[in-house]
């Protein structure tokens, strides 16, 4: 498993919703994007990084065939999760999840919790 890993929940304009998982592959590629910034800067560009490290997730597992700029705007939110005891990585904002699965239960950096990841492959959904 990778050492760093980002769970993003994401809802999407048709009511979808799911989770994607962000790892350095995915922030490497936003580090180097015209609007990336490097990690620890992330807090500054939050929602625009949670979004494209969603989708940079998706694409890259195979979880969307759509390029950026047209799952951008079908993207109602990208809320990155923070273990409910914390968790390691940026503060405040973006917490990196730990590799191995906690028995502890996840909750969002928000208000509001994405339905559970469901649907169709290929599309808005993953896992």
């Amino acid at each position: 498993m990778a050492s760093m890993e980002i769970k993003i929940d994401y809802l999407m304009e048709d009511g979808s919703s799911g989770s994607a998982v962000a790892d350095q592959r995915d922030v490497a590629e936003w580090e180097i994007q015209p609007f990336g910034c490097p990690l620890p800067d992330l807090e500054s560009r939050m929602m625009l990084g949670a979004r494209w490290l969603c989708w940079h997730a998706l694409h890259r597992t195979g979880g969307t065939d759509l390029k950026w700029a047209d799952w951008s705007p079908l993207c109602v939110e990208a809320l990155p999760m923070i273990p409910e005891d914390g968790g390691e990585g940026l503060d405040p904002g973006l917490r990196v999840l730990p590799a191995e699965p906690s028995s502890g239960s996840v909750s969002e950096l928000g208000s509001r919790s994405p339905k559970s990841p469901r649907g169709r492959r290929g599309t808005s959904t993953q896992q």
